[in-house]
């Protein structure tokens, strides 16, 4: 890309030898809901159409034959070339996967949300998700930024999305809201359709999972190799801390959070923190590929990070209930025995079973929820992870 093409939108000038034009920013929360799915929900709820093996089986039949008039939908945008779930399936077309498959891989219903927020003070373009499964509701928001700036300027508007007010959501509020607040509200919505009963005003969603990717950027890709403590690794490091002093702060050892592989590009790096990570693969966002290649790429990272968060949120209500002495069915001890298997699967990360990813290995690494995971392996004669 030509900065002095006059088709592109003029960039802020800086010192900095990065300039972004396009960004995605994905945020993954979920709640688990394994307890009250077990005792049963109101007949009209989502939960109590997916929430045991014959029912969700009938609900993913009649959505792959389009009988569904409730808005759930697959996961996948198209029947087929998404690579997440491709791989995830064992490198089978999603559109023709089986019911039976489909629940053993506890594949989610997705919904889109058409919720009218948006973001008066800058160019971004929300899109909200909500994903229904078995066990508990996820809810994704993805940021798509055009800023046209330095990277360092890109970042401050970044932070100030992820912590100031900044949502319009005129059902909600007349003042803007901040993006905590805003899914708080959406969910609520999504767990008051999955149970049939809406949660406590003020329920906290927890701390979100977030994925970062620049898109398309202007710049000399040699000049785009991250150093230890050097300017980029500290812009890097911000979209994983949202500082609003991210260029004064202390930084750790670039090894500590770079992931590198052999037969990629040395410059190309997943920057991964316990609850966010970056894509920076300069080669592709400052080269010649396609924006498609790198937006397909993001959107493969956050429904690892989606699925990975809803495996790992399942064993964190297990624990509680055997803490508070809650017994478990004999059809949630079947889920517990599938999602032990599938958290192994996606942790190992063998290709011809499902997608490999070093981030899905480094998300399961950095939670506490690993511990409960292995214990239950442990029952069952399998190894931990």
């Amino acid at each position: 890309m030509d900065p002095t093409d006059p088709s592109v939108p003029p960039v802020q000038q800086s010192n900095s030898s990065i300039f972004v034009t396009d960004l995605r920013l994905s945020f993954v929360w979920f709640k688990s809901l394994f307890e009250t799915a077990g005792k049963g929900t109101t007949s009209s709820s989502v939960l109590a159409a997916i929430s045991r093996a014959a029912e969700y089986s009938k609900c993913f039949r009649e959505m792959q034959e389009g009988k569904r008039t409730d808005g759930l939908g697959p996961p996948w945008p198209y029947p087929k070339g998404h690579y997440f779930w491709t791989h995830y399936l064992g490198n089978r077309v999603p559109g023709s996967v089986g019911t039976r498959d489909a629940w053993r891989s506890f594949v989610p219903f997705r919904r889109a949300l058409d919720i009218g927020a948006s973001t008066p003070k800058q160019p971004v373009w929300p899109v909200w998700e909500a994903f229904y499964y078995p066990f508990g509701t996820g809810l994704i928001c993805t940021l798509r930024m055009k800023p046209h700036s330095s990277i360092e300027a890109a970042i401050d508007s970044v932070v100030a999305i992820r912590t100031q007010p900044s949502f319009r959501v005129p059902s909600l509020s007349t003042q803007l809201l901040r993006l905590d607040d805003v899914a708080s509200n959406f969910m609520a919505t999504v767990r008051e359709q999955a149970t049939g009963t809406r949660p406590p005003v003020g329920e906290l969603v927890g701390t979100p999972l977030t994925t970062t990717t620049i898109v398309r950027g202007v710049g000399d890709p040699t000049m785009a190799i991250l150093v230890d403590q050097g300017h980029l690794h500290r812009a890097v490091h911000a979209l994983t801390t949202w500082s609003s002093s991210w260029n004064l702060d202390g930084l750790p050892p670039l090894i500590q959070c770079a992931i590198t592989r052999t037969g990629i590009p040395p410059s190309h790096v997943l920057y991964v923190r316990k609850r966010a990570r970056v894509v920076w693969f300069p080669l592709h966002f400052l080269g010649t590929a396609k924006p498609k290649k790198l937006a397909c790429y993001h959107r493969n990272q956050v429904m690892a990070a989606l699925q990975t968060e809803a495996l790992l949120s399942l064993f964190g209500e297990v624990a509680e209930m055997t803490q508070n002495g809650t017994p478990l069915l004999p059809t949630q001890e079947d889920q517990i025995r599938i999602a032990a298997g599938l958290l192994a699967r996606l942790y190992f990360g063998n290709e011809e079973s499902t997608y490999r990813s070093a981030t899905v290995k480094s998300q399961i690494d950095c939670d506490p929820r690993k511990g409960e995971v292995n214990k239950v392996r442990g029952q069952h004669g399998l190894p931990p992870i």
